[in-house]
């Protein structure tokens, strides 16, 4: 084990650098590690054949450079949209594969976002606790996102379901083009403004469902 000094040591804040790269810009989360920190104390202290254990493990960054280093890993979060983040960022999958599901999905979901506006698709609704899905959003923005849900769900291989609903969260979370404005007139719509991510997959008891 190296000594404490040596952790300490050298330059830590990697200022300048892209923390972004790869699969660790794919969907913003609060608090996450650099990934060029996790990386260096990665080739610190493991070793080939460990296991790496990361018991908070948040979106998942550390899952990711642990892949990117050939080890093994294992991670942890009470949080369901970080278990996805971090599902979803250290799972590889063919970019030649998601192109082709996405040139299947995109037409379909423009057609039916289209004819949602005139009320000509009917998409199921989620039902929160505790809260209105109406108190945040408007109601053709509802129509359109539970159509854009129901066609992800249509998909069979559980990776590419799971893959697509990490943009899906990013769409519902950007309250520029989503919010119903009301939500913003008050305090409590300017504390809720960031951590409404991915409601729209959520079940009755108010918890992320990525089924």
């Amino acid at each position: 084990m190296l000594e404490s000094e040596e952790v300490l040591g050298g330059d830590w804040d990697f200022v300048g650098e892209d923390t972004q790269y790869l699969t660790h810009g794919l969907h913003p989360y609060p608090a996450r590690m650099v990934p060029q920190i996790a990386r260096r104390l990665l080739k610190m202290y493991a070793r080939k054949n460990d296991v790496v254990l990361d018991p908070f493990c948040g979106s998942g960054g550390v899952l990711v450079e642990a892949r990117l280093a050939g080890l093994n890993s294992v991670g942890i979060d009470i949080n369901p949209l970080a278990c996805l983040l971090a599902e979803v960022k250290s799972n590889p999958i063919d970019p030649s594969i998601l192109e082709s599901w996405w040139k299947e999905l995109q037409p379909k979901i423009v057609q039916d976002t289209n004819s949602s506006k005139n009320k000509e698709v009917v998409a199921e609704l989620i039902k929160f606790h505790k809260t209105s899905i109406r108190y945040w959003f408007k109601e053709e923005t509802i129509r359109k996102l539970a159509v854009i849900r129901r066609h992800i769900r249509t998909i069979e291989e559980r990776d590419i379901r799971r893959f697509f609903a990490v943009p899906f969260s990013l769409t519902v979370s950007d309250k520029r083009a989503c919010c119903n404005p009301q939500a913003h007139k008050n305090d409590r719509g300017k504390r809720h403004k960031k951590v409404l991510c991915g409601p729209l997959l959520a079940n009755s008891k108010g918890r992320l469902r990525y089924t």
